[in-house]
C-alpha cells in the first residue's frame, strides 16, 4: 500500500468517525423530542379523571392551574398524574368552592409514544453510531501505520 492509498484510508476513517458523531446526536434529538402544549382545558371538578390530549407526558413539565390562573394546583396534594398515559385525577378533596370547576393544563409531550420504544430506538442509534465509529478509528489506526512504516522504510 502507498502513501495516497494510507493517507485516503485515513481520510475514510475521519469520515466515519464525523458520521458516527452526526448519527448520534441526530437520532436522540429526535427520539426525545419534546413538543409543548399550553392551555388545554380540563375538568378540574373534585376527583374528576382527565386524559391529556398527548403522551407520554415529560415528567414533572405540567402545571395545572383554574381557568383564571389564580391558583395552581398541587401534584400529589391536588391531583395525580401519570405520565405514560396522560391520565390526570383530581383530588376528591379538592376545594371548587374556592377555585372553581373548569382548569388548564400546561406540559410537554415526547413524540415517541412509549418509553419502551424510546429505550429500543436509544439502544439500536448507539450501536449504529458507535460502530461507525469504531470503524472510524480501525481505518485511522491501520492508515497511521502504514504512513509510519512507509516513512519509516524511507529512512
Amino acid at each position: 500500500m502507498d502513501i495516497r492509498a494510507s493517507v485516503l484510508l485515513l481520510v475514510f476513517g475521519a469520515v466515519l468517525l464525523i458520521m458516527g458523531t452526526l448519527i448520534s446526536g441526530t437520532v436522540y434529538g429526535s427520539i426525545n423530542k419534546q413538543v409543548e402544549v399550553t392551555d388545554e382545558a380540563i375538568n378540574i371538578t373534585a376527583g374528576a379523571v382527565n386524559y391529556l390530549q398527548y403522551t407520554p407526558v415529560v415528567e414533572g413539565s405540567e402545571t395545572i392551574t383554574n381557568s383564571d390562573g389564580s391558583y395552581t394546583l398541587v401534584k400529589d396534594t391536588d391531583y395525580t398524574i401519570d405520565y405514560e398515559t396522560g391520565k390526570v385525577t383530581i383530588s376528591s378533596d379538592f376545594n371548587n368552592t374556592a377555585y372553581g370547576y373548569d382548569g388548564l393544563a400546561d406540559y410537554k409531550y415526547y413524540t415517541v409514544k412509549s418509553s419502551e420504544a424510546r429505550a429500543a430506538m436509544e439502544e439500536v442509534h448507539t450501536n449504529v453510531a458507535n460502530g461507525f465509529k469504531l470503524a472510524g478509528i480501525g481505518l485511522i489506526i491501520v492508515a497511521a501505520g502504514f504512513i509510519i512504516k512507509t516513512l519509516m522504510a524511507a529512512f
